[in-house]
């Protein structure tokens, strides 16, 4: 009797997480048996997914950022080695999240399992020296613009235009009725900092002042946020004298 097969998935934000518990759903419909371990967040582990480190421990942006907790990264990075080297997945899914995935992929090839990137970072934008690396490291590269394929042409690298998720999610939510949000007042405001710690630390501030402004013209307003409330990066928000208006009429969603 053969085993059931196990895949790894590593995602490293919350838009990954997002986009790989898709797939994750998705190829548990042509086979129920498998099974998928990795890095990811909420999403990923509803869809059955055994994450060992949460996305929100990795989202990070720019270098310095990354410095400062380069310990911390490499400590994950020869964790999954680990699994990786242990577990040996039949295949290994890598989505998004180039800086670390790329060379996570390098290590896992040079293994002799088969690497899959899903999402292709953005080569014919920038770092176009990526090309030859994903290459050599990759066996299948899933895109999701129609161009994107021909970025690849003459490599030799499979490269297979799978469209954008959230084509069928926002087709969706076009035909499904408006929820309505859990407070009254007009307008209904609301404050989208990002999901990265030093995207909220550097956005959130202008945006909480903005939303002073906007308050002053439209006191009976509501101003609402998308579940980063928890946060704990917002504790010396809380208390700039410049912010607590709008933190006191604040509230999340969901």
């Amino acid at each position: 009797m053969t085993s059931p097969r196990s895949i790894m998935i590593l995602a490293g934000e919350v838009s990954g997480d997002m986009h790989a518990a898709g797939l994750v759903r998705a190829l548990r419909q042509t086979d129920p048996s498998l099974t998928f371990y990795g890095i990811g967040g909420p999403l990923m582990r509803e869809a059955g997914v055994e994450t060992y480190y949460d996305v929100k421990d990795l989202a990070v942006m720019g270098i310095v950022e990354v410095l400062k907790r380069i310990i911390f990264f490499r400590k994950v990075f020869r964790h999954m080695e680990r699994i990786a080297r242990e577990k040996r997945p039949d295949a290994v899914i890598l989505v998004d999240y180039p800086g670390f995935n790329l060379r996570f992929a390098a290590s896992a090839h040079s293994m002799g399992l088969k690497t899959i990137y899903y999402i292709c970072p953005q080569v014919w934008a920038w770092k176009k020296g990526r090309i030859p690396t994903m290459v050599r490291v990759l066996d299948r590269l899933m895109a999701i613009f129609p161009f994107e394929p021909k970025v690849f042409e003459g490599t030799g690298l499979k490269v297979d235009f799978v469209g954008h998720p959230l084509v069928d999610e926002i087709s969706e939510a076009l035909h499904t009725p408006l929820a309505p949000l859990p407070w009254d007042g007009e307008p209904q405001i609301g404050i989208l900092p990002g999901s990265r710690h030093n995207e909220i630390d550097r956005i959130l501030p202008p945006m909480l002042g903005a939303a002073q402004l906007i308050e002053q013209s439209y006191s009976e307003g509501s101003l609402w946020s998308l579940g980063f409330m928890s946060d704990p990066i917002l504790s010396p928000l809380r208390n700039d004298p410049k912010c607590q208006p709008a933190f006191k009429r604040l509230r999340t969603y969901p």
